[in-house]
């Protein structure tokens, strides 16, 4: 009957009156708010030092879920004990499901009675906790990107969150699973391409650009509210619920193409190319694959031209100086003991070829590399070769099993996500696996060490295209590099990635890229708004290694020796 009241009141000129009255600028309310909480995020992040982080700001008012999603990533982050992240998550539920109400009281047409107060908070209360749960496990992965940078955790992390804000983002104004109107779930489309948008230019703009943006960004959050509030205040006739089945399948989906992907990105390692020729005499040439790999202890041949190529093991080496086979559960080690490894099969080649060697290393390769360089500037290595290498790792943090410190409930999500993992792919993704906890704990003397210079080694770093959704700084890489259209992991499969490769280690060069470069740093700058913040080098006592916001590359080289010692 209201409804009928409503349909007959917007016949006539009152109908006229009240359409006016539920434009925008009709909500001075509802844009000040919407403008002033990114705006202001963003002036404290800049005030702090947290840039990395700008992109995130706009999602602050955004319209629900994606504000829940917001407020995630900075609780997944940022607590230090079990009880502070229940005290910080009351606060969030809080919080955000008073936000919630208000925007939606704010955003409520004009000529058509309000639902109560209680109302609103009922509503906005269980929106918030119903989808903070179906959206922790993806903000889990981002926490996991943000521990190990490689980019299929950002690809099977970011879909899910994007279909539960399509799938559920009218249940802050209409209660219930029926599937949503297509006009609002259009808009939803439309603030996901504006939050990207937004995010990009936050992470990329001049610094004083930053406030109009945030401003910008919070006015379209306004405009978004108001257009779903107007659509989404009439209960539908028929309610089917279709979302809880739309989402079990979006779960089942994304773990099966997760385990799938990973045993595909892992199988390159194996891949058998041609046998090794007897090469003595030619440029020696170490060779280190990435994490998960295995190999069964035959030299066999990977890159073209006069190279004495030889396969770095992660077990170590036997009798007589012979790189022993390894398993996947061999690249786990911690990080001092694989450096040790490679410190004794560099020498051994160095001194049976008596030539300084070139290292082309692999994605936790070439962290193992960079970190035995960087440690022993005098080693017997003239090149390094990185591909995929791991920008910016151990940017958060969480403590081992048992202890409390930043991140203590992602740390234990990310191990259930990892027994998960585990049961439906064969692999072990265990959070606590040695590299990752060794990693972690040197995050100072780590995070930032790709971009340091090794005084007497030439480097190269050729980045996947894929990868720059998990690089926050691109614009830091200190160090020669060239991007290559291509997933993280496996790109000595590709025969044009060999060649060129090859091509650097006789003659010092590759061909430099025109397009790549370019589409890295709009990848990477749209990838912003759907990161976690780092946790600041300054604020973890957990920590072991060099001092200060961004230590030089003399303190995490100084840093290293020590802790390898």
């Amino acid at each position: 009957m209201r409804e009928q009241v409503v349909e007959t009141v917007a016949r006539g000129p009152a109908g006229e009156r009240a359409s006016r009255e539920s434009s925008l600028w009709a909500h001075p309310g509802l844009l000040a708010v919407c403008i002033a909480l990114p705006v202001l995020e963003v002036a404290l992040l800049w005030w702090f030092g947290l840039s990395s982080a700008l992109g995130i700001a706009p999602g602050a008012t955004a319209p629900v879920p994606f504000a829940t999603f917001h407020d995630l990533r900075w609780l997944m982050v940022y607590h230090r004990s079990w009880a502070g992240f229940a005290v910080e998550a009351a606060a969030l539920l809080v919080f955000r499901s008073g936000l919630t109400a208000l925007l939606v009281w704010l955003a409520w047409p004009g000529g058509v009675a309000r639902p109560s107060v209680t109302v609103l908070l009922r509503n906005a209360a269980v929106f918030t906790v119903v989808s903070a749960v179906l959206l922790m496990p993806w903000v889990a992965l981002l926490f996991g990107l943000a521990v190990m940078p490689v980019s299929w955790l950002f690809f099977a992390a970011v879909p899910p969150v994007l279909a539960v804000g399509l799938l559920i983002h009218h249940g802050a104004v209409r209660s219930g699973w029926h599937v949503p109107a297509v006009r609002t779930t259009g808009w939803v489309a439309l603030t996901i391409a504006v939050l990207t948008m937004s995010g990009a230019a936050l992470s990329a703009s001049p610094a004083g650009l930053r406030l109009p943006v945030a401003a910008a960004a919070g006015l379209f959050n306004a405009w978004a509210w108001c257009v779903n509030v107007l659509a989404l205040r009439r209960v539908p006739r028929r309610a089917v619920p279709l979302v809880p089945i739309a989402l079990a399948l979006l779960l089942a989906v994304v773990a099966t193409g997760a385990g799938l992907g990973f045993r595909a990105s892992v199988s390159h390692h194996g891949t058998t190319v041609a046998p090794a020729p007897d090469a003595a005499g030619g440029r020696p040439v170490l060779l280190v694959s990435g994490f998960g790999g295995h190999w069964d202890g035959v030299q066999r041949r990977w890159l073209p031209g006069d190279l004495d190529e030889r396969r770095f093991s992660y077990r170590g080496q036997g009798p007589g100086g012979r790189a022993l086979p390894y398993s996947a559960a061999d690249t786990q080690l911690p990080l001092p003991r694989l450096v040790g490894a490679m410190r004794a099969q560099v020498d051994t080649l160095s001194r049976s070829s008596g030539q300084r060697v070139a290292i082309v290393a692999e994605s936790e390769g070439a962290l193992v590399a960079k970190t035995y360089l960087a440690a022993n500037p005098n080693a017997p290595v003239d090149e390094l070769v990185m591909l995929s290498p791991l920008v910016q790792p151990a940017r958060v943090f969480f403590p081992s099993g048992g202890e409390q410190g930043w991140g203590l409930a992602s740390g234990w999500e990310l191990r259930q996500l990892g027994d998960l993992f585990r049961d439906l792919s064969g692999a072990d993704m265990s959070a606590d696996m040695p590299v990752v906890r060794t990693m972690m704990d040197h995050g100072p003397a780590v995070r930032g060490l790709l971009a340091c210079p090794l005084p007497r080694t030439r480097q190269l770093a050729l980045f996947p295209l894929a990868d720059a959704v998990a690089n926050p700084h691109p614009s830091q890489i200190g160090i020669p590099s060239e991007v290559v259209p291509a997933f993280h992991g496996g790109l000595l499969a590709n025969d044009r990635i060999r060649e060129a490769v090859s091509g650097y280690l006789e003659h010092g060069r590759v061909e430099p890229a025109t397009v790549w470069p370019v589409a890295q740093e709009i990848l990477r700058a749209s990838a912003a708004a759907w990161q976690v913040p780092e946790l600041p080098l300054t604020v973890n006592p957990a920590w072991s290694g060099p001092s200060g916001r961004s230590p030089s590359c003399d303190a995490m080289a100084a840093s290293l020796r020590q802790w390898l010692k």
